[in-house]
């Protein structure tokens, strides 16, 4: 009896292969994007936000979700269809409890850190920074774009592309470890917060495994940040009115060495400078940027206080007029 050939549809980046060349050309994408956080900061000040936010940001993500797309190798029964109605409701209605589940989740990891390494967070260090920063349209549409650009383009690229391509190299198994970690990795703000992410990518690998569509992990990948967005904002809206300096920290470095400032804030127009080393709040020594931040939150918008810094060995006071974060979101 001659066999009934199967005329399933199936999900189309499910039944797509990649050749290997294309594969190794993700990864070595991944690892060139991956590299713009060590880039020296003095270098990125010169950059205007607008343009470090399409290099950095809009235009590798974009790439993200066109690769995939344009190399995949299908057979003609699997061409691309958005799904019904129906259907999307439904994954979206499954991923609102895996997306609490996974925030339960890791608030418990949190709080077992922060008794058994105080001072150790999941959370990153520049959405913290974020949060204290003035509401800019810079910030805005990062924050915009977490939610609603970025878990389009990831999800095509490390679940629809690296997961299938690997799972047709590798047992399936490894594939998803392997891929959850290079999702890690490629949201590396510290070890800790590679960790959260790498088991983000692992949850959103097996929805998207159990699920069989792109849009499952999507909803979630995009409930998920969207909640942490809403977190900033909620920081942001808290420390409105509270005193800005204007001053991010130079990454990797223990001491307060300023990286970058904020233009026409009040560090701006005193004459701080990137690659100062912040020694004094006005009589409050300072260890480190955190120590800054926390001693800031002392004073008021208004206050004039002397900043001592090093600068080329050596000290030098600056006086400097505090305003608020309210008043910066505005200019």
């Amino acid at each position: 009896m001659a066999s009934v050939p199967d005329t399933t549809v199936k999900p189309s980046l499910l039944a797509s292969t990649w050749k290997t060349p294309v594969l190794v050309g993700g990864l070595c994408f991944l690892l060139v994007w991956r590299s713009i956080s060590f880039v020296d900061s003095d270098w990125l000040t010169v950059i205007p936000s607008w343009l470090f936010l399409a290099i950095a940001g809009i235009i590798p993500l974009l790439f993200l979700l066109i690769y995939p797309l344009v190399t995949r190798q299908q057979a003609s029964a699997t061409r691309f269809r958005l799904p019904r109605l129906k259907r999307l409701a439904i994954e979206a209605a499954i991923a609102l409890p895996i997306i609490f589940g996974c925030i339960l989740l890791l608030m418990i990891v949190e709080y077992a850190l922060a008794r058994l390494s105080p001072g150790t967070s999941l959370y990153p260090e520049f959405m913290e920074r974020m949060g204290r920063s003035p509401g800019t349209p810079f910030v805005y549409a990062l924050l915009l774009g977490s939610f609603l650009y970025s878990p389009i383009a990831e999800e095509v690229f490390f679940r629809g592309f690296l997961f299938n391509a690997f799972r047709k190299r590798m047992p399936l198994v490894a594939a998803v470890v392997v891929q959850s970690l290079i999702f890690g990795f490629s949201h590396f703000f510290g070890s800790s917060h590679a960790f959260a992410a790498a088991f983000l990518g692992l949850v959103l690998t097996l929805v998207y495994w159990w699920r069989q569509t792109i849009f499952a992990p999507i909803f979630v990948h995009a409930g998920f940040n969207a909640l942490a967005a809403a977190g900033v904002l909620l920081t942001m809206y808290a420390h409105a009115d509270s005193a800005f300096l204007g001053v991010s920290p130079q990454e990797s470095v223990t001491e307060c060495v300023i990286g970058t400032i904020t233009p026409n804030s009040p560090a701006a127009e005193s004459g701080l400078r990137p690659g100062d080393t912040i020694t004094h709040f006005d009589t409050h020594p300072v260890t480190d940027f955190q120590n800054l931040v926390e001693t800031i939150s002392w004073y008021e918008p208004g206050d004039s206080v002397a900043v001592t810094v090093v600068r080329d060995g050596i000290p030098i006071d600056i006086t400097v007029i505090l305003t608020s974060r309210r008043a910066m979101s505005t200019q």
